[in-house]
């Protein structure tokens, strides 16, 4: 699911969390009120930029933000239960997952390698197979 359709399903408003900014197809970043965090330094090309790990507690108090967006960086985290549990604990409305449709095993460095991978962190699918 695109996430920029995940984000107006949700009919959300900001603030807005965005794990993993570097992957950013909705370019949320341009939303005011947004909040990007990634693991890695963007903050020479992103704005409202923190760098942190999201595999450890994240530096927000609880229900900080309306949503919480996780485009296509899940996959690649060692603790993805953990980044989970954080998202939901900053986010009073909901949180998006997207992850992108490389066949399982294709990217090296991806941690979770199939749908099953993650329907056991609790994760639902929509009706066209996307999970949610």
């Amino acid at each position: 699911m695109d996430p920029r359709h995940a984000f107006q399903h949700l009919n959300a408003r900001p603030p807005i969390l965005n794990v993993g900014c570097e992957s950013d197809p909705a370019q949320l970043w341009q939303i005011p009120g947004t909040v990007n965090m990634d693991i890695d330094d963007w903050s020479g090309t992103t704005p409202n930029f923190i760098q942190h790990d999201a595999c450890t507690p994240w530096p927000f108090a609880d229900k900080s933000f309306e949503t919480v967006v996780m485009s296509d960086c899940l996959d690649h985290m060692e603790d993805p239960q953990a980044a989970l549990h954080e998202a939901v604990r900053v986010s009073r409305s909901g949180v998006v997952v997207t992850l992108p449709k490389d066949p399982p095993g294709e990217v090296p460095d991806h941690y979770l390698k199939h749908v099953e991978d993650l329907k056991e962190l609790g994760l639902r699918t929509t009706g066209d197979g996307d999970l949610c």
